[in-house]
């Protein structure tokens, strides 16, 4: 028997219990949803990885990675990074944008 958690999001959950970034209430909050890349993509950003850290991760060029990170921009109107993860943060904590 399979003994695996059903999702890897969970782990994240359990690691950033108290700041933890819920998907679900931000996917809700917002006009387009992240896709499940994009997730990833910014699981690993909230760690401190560098665009190449991160496409080295995922199994994909840098280049796809920045494309990524514009796309996620573009849908939750960040500015950049840091803004990312407040307003990503935000949303979670009190389902809505700040």
């Amino acid at each position: 028997m399979n003994n695996t958690l059903p999702t890897k999001r969970l782990s994240f959950f359990i690691i950033r219990n108290r700041n933890f970034i819920d998907f679900n209430v931000i996917n809700i909050k917002l006009p387009t949803p992240l896709t499940e890349r994009e997730m990833d993509v910014i699981e690993q950003l909230e760690l401190g990885l560098s665009n190449q850290e991160i496409a080295n991760q995922l199994f994909v060029s840098e280049n796809t990675i920045k494309t990524h990170l514009k796309n996620i921009f573009i849908k939750t109107e960040a500015q950049n990074r840091t803004d990312l993860i407040h307003r990503l943060k935000l949303f979670s904590e009190n389902g809505i944008s700040s």
